[in-house]
């Protein structure tokens, strides 16, 4: 094969890409508080045995979805709470 198609580097690239991807979307997953550990794992197996159409629907309703994701709050500053 011949071409842009045909090249080793590209389909290299491609993959690159891809795992970057997952890894991404999986590290959404586990910063979530909208997933019980059930839902969690399921998302995460959903993401690695269908690597680009189920990462792009896990990311997809982690943004849009159910999911809340977590915001940091840049002004919080934690203490130790006395009493109790």
């Amino acid at each position: 094969m011949h071409g842009l198609l045909g090249s080793i580097e590209f389909w290299l690239c491609l993959a690159a890409a891809v795992v970057a991807y997952d890894a991404y979307v999986i590290g959404l997953v586990f910063r979530s508080t909208g997933y019980t550990d059930a839902q969690r794992l399921s998302q995460i197996l959903l993401v690695l045995l269908l690597p680009l159409a189920g990462t792009a629907a896990v990311h997809w309703f982690a943004k849009h979805g159910t999911s809340v994701l977590p915001v940091r709050d840049r002004e919080f500053e934690p203490r130790e709470v006395d009493g109790a």
